[in-house]
């Protein structure tokens, strides 16, 4: 049967569609660092010297009994197996933002954000970690839950997250906090609302970050309460920022904050500027992602760029007591109202009181 002319001009199109999306595809997938294990060893003098450096002298230990009590309950949480697939529609991946400084003991995990994109209702939320929260780490004691990345990385700290809060992580992506500054300078920077007390904190932080990079430049701001168009160095520092009455709280909604400032700038992107920024982003980002998953969510970008976002945090408010354990300030939680709203917030599941 011969074959008519503008069938076979479509088909061609639609091959040489396919080839270049192909090749861009495995050049983009490429670009990144791919782990599929990320499992570090702490030996016990880098963990003695990040304990030692997490202590405050300052604070006064709850009394033992009150400490032996909590500690019960985060060991009884620990155990307690809960089936971890609640819904196949929902993708998690864990987004680490790691603090990767010279003569620290161990890295920290100070931002950890799980990202739970909805492949039918294409929202997206995002719940940050806080990192004071009082978890099991298997392997080891107690503690603050970014430890689990300083004594275990990735790997552990997944399963630290996915042991004591029942939710499934699938994949993560990693950048560490400089690496995160090159890609807001990428696309241009992007526009914050600050407060003049978090201009003055922004500040104080590029210090320490010109100190660390070596630089002179202190990018600073002159001003006071107002829209500021931020570079990567200054989104940096005002990511940082704990200085105030919520502490973390108030640190890791400034986190996604940033996060629905980066989506909202990256949707006035042209192709030729996606591009780049794919280009110039993703050799900075490291995941266990697989390529048929990366090229699902390519396949998507620009549904979830106009997705609607959920943000959360955990833990979440009333949920939580400030205590001092071994020196430090922790946040001891309430683990079945912690585990109920994640059900809620990221799949639908209702609350059974």
């Amino acid at each position: 049967m011969k074959i008519k002319k503008p069938l076979i001009i479509i088909i061609s199109f639609i091959l040489i569609f396919l080839s270049i999306f192909g090749i861009a595809f495995m050049f983009f997938y490429g670009k990144m660092n791919y782990e599929k294990n990320d499992t570090k060893v702490i030996t016990k003098e880098e963990k003695d010297k990040y304990m030692e450096e997490e202590k405050d002298d300052s604070l006064e230990n709850i009394d033992e009994s009150k400490e032996n009590e909590i500690n019960d309950v985060v060991n009884e949480n620990f155990k307690d197996a809960v089936e971890l697939n609640f819904n196949d529609g929902v993708f998690n991946i864990l987004l680490i933002g790691t603090d990767e400084r010279e003569g620290v003991g161990g890295s920290r995990s100070d931002s950890m954000i799980l990202v739970s994109i909805n492949e039918d209702t294409k929202e997206i939320t995002l719940t940050s970690f806080l990192r004071d929260t009082y978890v099991s780490i298997k392997g080891h004691e107690n503690n603050r839950l970014n430890a689990a990345y300083a004594f275990g990385g990735t790997d552990l700290l997944k399963d630290t997250i996915q042991n004591n809060f029942k939710i499934p992580i699938d994949r993560y992506v990693k950048v560490d906090f400089f690496s995160f500054m090159e890609i807001v300078d990428i696309i241009g920077g992007i526009d914050m609302e600050l407060t003049e007390k978090e201009v003055d904190v922004l500040n104080d932080y590029l210090g320490e970050v010109n100190t660390i990079l070596g630089e002179e430049g202190s990018d600073r701001i002159d001003g006071g309460a107002g829209i500021y168009h931020l570079n990567g160095k200054q989104t940096l520092a005002y990511s940082r920022n704990r200085r105030d009455v919520d502490g973390d709280f108030s640190r890791t909604n400034r986190q996604r904050k940033i996060l629905v400032a980066i989506k909202d700038k990256v949707k006035e992107c042209n192709l030729i500027q996606l591009y780049d920024m794919f280009n110039t982003a993703l050799p900075y980002i490291t995941t266990d992602m697989t390529k048929g998953e990366f090229l699902t969510l390519l396949m998507d970008f620009t549904n979830y760029l106009n997705a609607d976002i959920n943000t959360n945090h955990v833990p979440y408010d009333g949920t939580f007591e400030n205590v001092n354990i071994n020196k430090m300030a922790v946040l001891s939680v309430d683990f079945k109202k912690n585990i109920d709203y994640l059900k809620r917030d990221i799949y639908g599941i209702d609350i059974i009181e």
